[in-house]
């Protein structure tokens, strides 16, 4: 949970099995009032089968939903009608824009005006106000995306879920429609949960992440939670973290990598891997004193862009490792492939799981 709010959704013990064997087991997960929750993963572990769950559209086969504290009957329709889930397919009615954002309104029985008040706003939070008359089977994957969003938004649910809210659109639409997904939910404060299997989306958008492989939720926290201190390998790879290594212990603060020797001050009896962070590895021409208890002669493969910095890739013998430098530093190293430089870290920056 994210600080001291009340729990707003909370499943404990969730077990579910789909028809083709897919089994999907979440012991906890628990999102608080006002959040939003990124669930992220790689196509096939489980994102939507948990969303389905959470919003009450699939029953699991053991396990408790509790929503306010109380628990949710999954033959009743009291939740199902207090959340809204947009689904990755628009699933536009018939009609025109402005009757598929009111079609939910008028369901849940909304008043004339009140109606035309919602849709005149939602149209205007996802900027499709031209949009309004038009005929929903004329539009764009991207309008039609838009026109999703506005209708989940125009129902004003207690809590909203979204499927992949901006998978298969090209890369300018999606970073226009993210911008008015963040505007809504700032204007709105409607907690959400939300699957994606793109970081940054996740990262724009959410308080906590929950990582999720071959069905099961194998990590939740907070954006730096994950990226600095994951759960274990599999996270690790996922999350596309470099440095992960295989490690064997050989005493307490000590373990080998590939058969280099790695201090690592977590080091314990139990350690089976570590992640040495590149922004952490400092490189030099020369060995240097230092307080850093690793310093590692090695041969330069190759370098290349990695956002504002350059990763270099380097060998210490059997062992390859990245570091991310600074173009300045490049520069002044002036590293050739194949030259000599050293890869100097401290004991604390080499994570043990």
């Amino acid at each position: 949970m994210t600080g001291d709010r009340r729990p707003l959704l909370e499943a404990r013990g969730l077990r579910v099995r789909r028809g083709d064997g897919f089994v999907l087991e979440v012991p906890e997960l628990t999102l608080a009032e006002g959040e939003i929750l990124a669930l992220i993963g790689p196509n096939g572990a489980g994102k939507t089968t948990l969303l389905l769950t959470l919003c009450g559209l699939l029953a699991p086969e053991a396990g408790e939903l509790r929503f306010h504290g109380r628990t949710v009957d999954p033959a009743g329709l009291d939740y199902r009608r207090r959340v809204t889930m947009a689904f990755q397919d628009p699933l536009l009615l018939s009609g025109t824009v402005a009757d598929n954002i009111a079609a939910g309104l008028k369901f849940r029985g909304l008043a004339a005006q009140a109606r035309r008040d919602r849709v005149a706003d939602s149209l205007d939070r996802f900027q499709i106000a031209a949009l309004r008359d038009r005929p929903a089977d004329s539009l764009s994957g991207g309008e039609a995306r838009r026109v999703s969003l506005a209708r989940a938004f125009a129902l004003q649910p207690e809590l909203l879920f979204l499927d992949e809210p901006l998978i298969s659109l090209d890369p300018h639409i999606r970073r226009h429609i993210l911008e008015d997904l963040e505007g809504a939910l700032s204007h709105s404060r409607l907690p959400l949960i939300f699957t994606t299997h793109d970081h940054e989306q996740a990262l724009a958008l959410a308080d906590r992440m929950g990582v999720m492989l071959a069905g099961k939720l194998q990590q939740v926290g907070t954006p730096d939670e994950l990226f600095w201190r994951p759960s274990d390998p599999e996270v690790s790879r996922f999350l596309g973290l470099r440095n992960v290594f295989p490690a064997k212990w050989v005493r307490d603060g000590v373990c080998l990598c590939s058969g280099v020797e790695v201090h690592a001050a977590q080091a314990r009896g139990t350690t089976g891997h570590v992640w040495i962070r590149p922004e952490e590895v400092l490189l030099s021409a020369q060995a240097f004193d230092s307080s850093a208890r690793n310093q590692l002669p090695c041969r330069v493969l190759e370098w290349r862009p990695h956002g504002g910095l350059l990763e270099v890739c380097l060998s210490a013998g059997p062992l390859e490792l990245s570091a991310l430098v600074t173009f300045a530093s490049f520069e002044r190293l002036k590293p050739r492939k194949g030259s000599e430089l050293f890869a100097t870290f401290k004991s604390s920056a080499v994570h043990c799981f």
